[in-house]
């Protein structure tokens, strides 16, 4: 899953993860009638699951420190 190499990468460069600010976010500028499936499957994607995906890849090595703070935006 892509969270957890983002997660791997940090952890590789930095030693340790404290903080995690979900920042990723879109919107599609049209009126609901003219949204396309695919474009509704984009937002949720982006401003979803790519919070939840990388939050859980973090989430059991937070624990373990205990210490850890997440930000979603």
């Amino acid at each position: 899953m892509v969270g957890e190499k983002i997660v791997e990468t940090a952890l590789e460069n930095f030693g340790r993860v404290d903080i995690l600010i979900n920042n990723a976010g879109v919107f599609k500028h049209r009126s609901f009638q003219n949204l396309e499936s695919s474009d509704w499957r984009n937002v949720v994607d982006t401003n979803l699951t790519s919070h939840y995906a990388v939050t859980r890849a973090v989430w059991e090595i937070m624990m373990r420190q205990n210490f850890g703070r997440i930000v979603n935006t």
